[in-house]
């Protein structure tokens, strides 16, 4: 994402001024993370199809070949910047293969056909653990699960225009239960809109702990004693979903459930047309609040609640370089989402790791 520069100019070989839109002190946590550097004689030449099948960039390893879907090879390259942050490489060679099934996998891994896989299933982990000739890890991730909700009808007028049910449905669902069965790993509860390592990200906002009888009160009041349908979207994690679905039978909210693709997900909501759905986001690894909750609460197009508190606080908080200022303003944006669910935060993610002992 490059909207918050309005034009480069280049100063010398090594050297480019960015002129900014506007004051946006997050600049280099985006420079340093998502956004790539491309050469620009060779990128116009062969365009993103010929920078696929032969990449040229700035790391530590060169490409030698691509077979599209099945594998890349790298070399290492020793003419890497010595002064990079990424540091040198220390293996040779490396081949990067894809391997769509998990047990193809893992038959690759156990006879010594690849050394090292990741994203491997928790109950895969375990399997290898068993084996007692493979190193697991497990890390946690910035990505972390939220329910969203239909504050503002935008899709109609629904129950979840009620902050009572929003508050109700956070009762319902028992986030340290799914963590501890299904997620696993270092994940951790979530209670606010952010990673708690962000800038900006606090955890003292307003909490909602697993209590299904309070939920059901909160139902009663908002004039729903016996409950209601809602349509309910996702498009990951189905069996997280599902555990979601329990819980709110258990206080009376029946879900229409519609399981999509990412991209007939994305449209949906964008669209406002869903009411009620079970969303993920992992603010492209940034270290900053403005990479998750500016993306979700400052009045664009994943914004089902477009709060002018919110809104003005984010705005404080995304432009002025004054640190603390941009902790308060943040903080106070948080709690309000906190306060009024405009969103509910769930858990972190994590990922499993296993690789052969010979690396290291």
């Amino acid at each position: 994402n490059v909207n918050w520069w309005s034009s480069a100019e280049k100063l010398g070989e090594y050297k480019v001024r960015l002129n900014l839109k506007k004051e946006f002190p997050a600049a280099l946590e985006f420079l340093s993370g998502p956004i790539v550097m491309y050469p620009n004689d060779y990128y116009s030449k062969v365009g993103p199809e010929g920078m696929a099948l032969k990449p040229v960039g700035t790391g530590p390893y060169a490409v030698t070949s691509v077979e599209p879907g099945k594998r890349y090879r790298f070399k290492k390259y020793d003419g890497h910047h010595s002064g990079s942050p990424k540091g040198k490489a220390n293996i040779g060679n490396v081949v990067f293969r894809t391997i769509a099934e998990s047990n193809t996998q893992l038959a690759e891994l156990f006879s010594g056909g690849i050394d090292w896989i990741w994203k491997v299933k928790p109950d895969q982990a375990e399997r290898i653990k068993s084996q007692g000739e493979f190193t697991v890890k497990n890390s946690s991730t910035m990505r972390i699960g939220y329910l969203n909700f239909d504050a503002m009808g935008r899709h109609s007028k629904n129950p979840m225009n009620d902050v009572r049910v929003r508050k109700a449905i956070a009762h319902a669902i028992d986030r340290e239960g799914i963590v501890k069965n299904l997620v696993q790993g270092e994940s951790i509860v979530v209670n606010s809109l952010c990673f708690p390592s962000q800038f900006g990200c606090t955890q003292d906002v307003p909490k909602y702990d697993y209590n299904p009888e309070k939920a059901k009160k909160l139902l009663a009041e908002a004039g729903y004693p016996n409950g209601f349908e809602t349509p309910f979207l996702a498009y990951r994690n189905r069996d997280y979903a599902e555990a979601m679905i329990n819980n709110l039978n258990a206080i009376g909210i029946k879900t229409k459930f519609e399981y999509l693709k990412y991209a007939a997900f994305r449209d949906k909501v964008q669209e406002g047309a869903s009411p009620f759905n079970f969303g993920t986001w992992g603010s492209y690894s940034i270290n900053d609040v403005s990479a998750i909750t500016s993306h979700f609460q400052s009045g664009g197009k994943d914004d089902y609640s477009k709060d002018p508190e919110v809104i003005k606080q984010l705005g404080i908080g995304d432009t002025n370089v004054d640190p603390q200022v941009r902790k308060d303003a943040y903080k106070a944006a948080l709690s309000r989402i906190s306060e009024e669910v405009f969103m509910f935060p769930l858990w972190s993610y994590n990922t499993w790791y296993a690789f052969s002992k010979d690396v290291e």
